[in-house]
């Protein structure tokens, strides 16, 4: 990280960036970064500088879409907390998880039963996999152009299905 920027922001790595976006603010000073961390350090028209400077650093990291959600804002306080929330909130829609790489997030979870609340896993991660990127790029290329073919299959089949179905009913 080059402590001359602001790490951009990440939704999908949200804990890094919070992690250097905290080195980064401190690096500007120890004011600017308590104006984001303390609801109530910049009240009365204290620290207005640091608030000042702590915003300014927020928003460069975000791009147009983000910097439209927060830019009516006046607090590096709410800013920083509304990045974090939207951060999580599009994490957990893009079905990313921060701990990427655990032993827990390798696992296979389902639904068993009648209880869609009880989860249950049986698979075991296989210490012993290990591809490269190359390798799993090229595993899923593979599995797109199958899913492709058996798509077509599909379509042919059921246009032959309904062929059938037209004939049928034509006699």
């Amino acid at each position: 990280m080059d402590f001359m920027s602001p790490p951009t922001f990440d939704f999908l790595n949200i804990q890094t960036w919070k992690v250097k976006m905290s080195l980064y603010l401190k690096t500007l000073g120890i004011h600017v970064y308590f104006a984001t961390i303390k609801d109530s350090y910049c009240l009365n028209g204290k620290n207005l500088e640091a608030n000042a400077k702590a915003i300014h650093a927020l928003m460069s990291t975000l791009n147009d879409e983000y910097l439209s959600r927060v830019s009516n804002l006046d607090s590096a306080f709410v800013v920083w907390n509304t990045l974090v929330s939207l951060g999580e909130q599009e994490q957990y829609y893009a079905g990313s998880d921060s701990d990427v790489g655990s032993d827990a997030s390798n696992l296979c979870y389902m639904v068993q039963g009648d209880n869609p609340l009880e989860v249950n896993s049986e698979s075991e991660v296989d210490e012993d996999v290990d591809m490269s990127y190359d390798e799993l790029k090229s595993f899923c290329q593979q599995l797109l152009e199958k899913y492709d073919m058996l798509k077509k299959d599909n379509k042919n089949l059921k246009n032959k299905f309904f062929f059938m179905l037209k004939e049928k009913d034509s006699f």
